[in-house]
């Protein structure tokens, strides 16, 4: 098994489900998310913020342990 998995919410949706105020421009929906991809990811800043991030899906990186 791969883990790959699929993004058809609205962007929208996905920033209120994550509490950010927005998401990146760069996000679109897509239909075959699969390990080595950039994935989004909601994030806590120093500060206590949210921010939106992309990062490495995949073994041996943060989304993957």
């Amino acid at each position: 098994m791969c883990g790959c998995f699929t993004i058809t919410v609205p962007a929208a949706e996905i920033a209120e489900l994550l509490g950010l105020p927005e998401l990146p421009a760069q996000f679109t929906a897509r239909y075959n998310v699969a390990p080595t991809q950039m994935v989004l990811a909601a994030c806590l800043t120093p500060d206590g913020q949210r921010e939106a991030l992309f990062l490495k899906m995949g073994p041996g990186t943060a989304l993957g342990r």
